[in-house]
C-alpha cells in the first residue's frame, strides 16, 4: 500500500494572514515531526453542500508548505501539535505530475504523490462542514502523515521544479 492509498488531505489549519520564515526550532520538543502540505488559497466561500466541482473552482492557487509540530509519542500517526509553518511562495499549476519529495539534510524522508485538484475539493468540503471557508482565506491541507524531524535543512520538492527550504534548529529561534 502507497503512502496515497494511506492518507487523503486533510484540514490543518484556515486564516488570512502569514508571517514568512524560513526558521523553525525543535526547542523543547520531545517528539519533533515534520509534514507537508499544500496552501490552497480561496476566491469564494466553500460550503458542505457544495460539489466537488464548485469546491475545486473556489481555489485560487496552490502553494506547497512544511509544518513543524509534536506527535504525541503514546498515539503514533496521531495529532500533531504544530509549533511552526513555512508556505511557498511559487503557485503551483496542474496538472501535478511529479510527487513531494521531502528530505532532511539530503536524507529522503517521504516521497508521496500530490493529491488530484479534486481531492483537494473534496477536503475542502469536509472542512467547511465545521463552518464555511470564506473567500481570501488561506486553507492548509495536510498531504502525508508526520514523519520524525531533527534540525538540519528541510527541503520540499514538489511539481515542475518547485521546492521549499526551512532551516530546523535545536535552540529557540530568536536565541542568542
Amino acid at each position: 500500500m502507497t503512502e496515497r492509498d494511506r492518507f487523503r488531505p486533510t484540514l490543518v489549519a484556515t486564516g488570512s494572514h502569514h508571517e514568512p520564515s524560513d526558521l523553525l526550532s525543535t526547542a523543547g520538543l520531545v517528539a519533533p515531526v515534520l509534514r507537508p502540505l499544500l496552501a490552497a488559497v480561496l476566491t469564494r466561500p466553500v460550503l458542505a453542500a457544495d460539489t466537488r466541482d464548485a469546491a475545486q473552482l473556489a481555489i485560487t492557487g496552490i502553494f506547497l508548505g512544511l509544518e513543524l509540530g509534536e506527535a504525541d509519542p503514546d498515539e503514533p500517526g496521531g495529532d500533531v501539535r504544530p509549533v511552526g509553518r513555512v508556505l511557498g511562495e511559487r503557485l503551483l499549476s496542474p496538472p501535478w505530475l511529479q510527487p513531494l519529495l521531502l528530505l532532511l539534510d539530503g536524507v529522503a524522508l517521504l516521497d508521496v504523490a500530490v493529491p488530484d485538484p479534486g481531492e483537494l475539493a473534496v477536503a475542502l468540503t469536509a472542512a467547511a462542514r465545521a463552518r464555511a471557508l470564506e473567500p481570501g482565506e488561506l486553507v492548509l491541507l495536510a498531504v502525508a502523515g508526520p514523519v520524525p524531524a531533527g534540525p538540519g535543512l528541510a527541503e520540499l520538492h514538489g511539481p515542475d521544479g518547485s521546492s521549499l527550504l526551512a532551516r530546523i534548529e535545536a535552540a529557540a529561534v530568536g536565541a542568542a
